[in-house]
């Protein structure tokens, strides 16, 4: 198909679940989805991971914390306007720290397999 297609904003499909987030998303092919995350303020999603695929996302508004690492004890902090790069099979969570903004980050998934896959906490070994 040679065209330019457009999503608004206000017409995002059902993204992929996992507790704590909501995600719309815009597009989706074999090896690529772009989508939009939001978490509430003070808020933090289950764990997680997206297989094979590597995220690359940027951080729209407000304050992200991803928890990730042995016993979920290491984090990274993003901000507004900070870009992230999560490696496949990280398993990790978002936590949005701020109790008065939503938070909300353009994600997009690179490479073949589930989007997401919900797991019990950070020690699962995908």
């Amino acid at each position: 198909m040679n065209e330019i297609e457009i999503v608004r904003g206000t017409e995002l499909g059902q993204g992929y679940v996992t507790n704590g987030i909501t995600r719309g998303k815009a597009f989706e092919s074999d090896d690529v989805v772009f989508s939009l995350t939001t978490v509430a303020g003070g808020a933090m999603s289950g764990w997680h991971h997206h297989g094979k695929r590597e995220l690359y996302a940027f951080v729209r508004s407000g304050h992200l914390k991803l928890e990730h690492g042995p016993m979920g004890k290491k984090s990274v902090d993003a901000r507004e306007g900070d870009f992230i790069h999560i490696a496949a099979w990280v398993v990790h969570r978002d936590v949005n720290p701020n109790g008065n903004v939503e938070l909300s980050v353009v994600n997009i998934l690179v490479g073949k397999g589930p989007p997401v896959t919900n797991v019990e906490g950070p020690e699962t070994v995908p």
